[in-house]
């Protein structure tokens, strides 16, 4: 895990790919979060772009999963869920099938009103996840956004497939 500042706190890990299915009950992150989320993909891909990288396509399936994903981080800021088990099992809960490829999730937590640029700046400033956003093998993406008023906190989640 890497911190980059006292509320920041980014962190990557990377898993084989899966293949897409819809998933069961998850929920995609709406309203404002849903419009940054596009936002941040425009913003990596341009940077995707700068560096000689293909852009990411949104993938429906991984914003849900991602949306999961940041709601635990309130419970647990960590690539293990809350239940004790691997990042990467949340494909499974959700009907999502193991496939060929890798994957990578990266996390960030930072302040509620941060912007897109700025977990884009915090990820980017860490090698680990920079490598994982600029990776070509990447081709989908899924962002999920969590702000939770408890802890004042905002999460981020980004999880990269091939």
């Amino acid at each position: 895990m890497t911190t980059t500042g006292p509320t920041t706190q980014p962190v990557t890990t990377t898993q084989p790919a899966t293949t897409t299915v819809p998933a069961a009950t998850a929920q995609p992150t709406t309203g404002a979060q849903a419009n940054e989320a596009q936002t941040l993909l425009a913003l990596i891909n341009a940077y995707r772009a700068q560096n000689g990288a293909g852009a990411l396509t949104e993938d429906p399936t991984l914003d849900q999963l991602a949306a999961v994903r940041a709601r635990e981080q309130a419970q647990q800021f960590s690539h293990t869920r809350p239940d004790g088990r691997s990042w990467y099992t949340v494909y499974e809960d959700y009907g999502v099938a193991r496939g060929v490829g890798s994957r990578a999730e990266d996390l960030a937590l930072a302040s509620p009103g941060t912007a897109p640029a700025k977990f884009l700046e915090l990820w980017q400033n860490s090698p680990p996840h920079n490598a994982s956003i600029l990776d070509k093998t990447y081709t989908r993406i899924g962002i999920g956004y969590y702000t939770d008023p408890a802890q004042n906190e905002k999460y981020a989640v980004l999880l990269l497939s091939s």
